[in-house]
């Protein structure tokens, strides 16, 4: 076959299509990602961060964990 028969033309479309789309969706990750990293640079965001996602506590305090899973 030829590089320029409208099948292959098809199929290239429809890759710089896919391509475009995953382009626009990792350009929203890293809007996503530099607002969490300007959030974290607050002491107060970053503790309560920790505390949330990754079940960080103080020395003196006691952690329950609650799953209604």
């Amino acid at each position: 076959m030829h590089d320029t028969d409208i099948v292959t033309l098809i199929k290239r479309k429809e890759k710089v299509e896919a391509l475009e789309l995953e382009i626009t969706r990792k350009k929203a990750g890293i809007v996503e990602l530099k607002n969490s990293i300007a959030e974290l640079e607050d002491l107060r965001s970053l503790e309560k961060y920790a505390r949330e996602k990754h079940f960080f506590k103080k020395e003196n305090e006691e952690l329950f964990i609650f799953s209604f899973e």
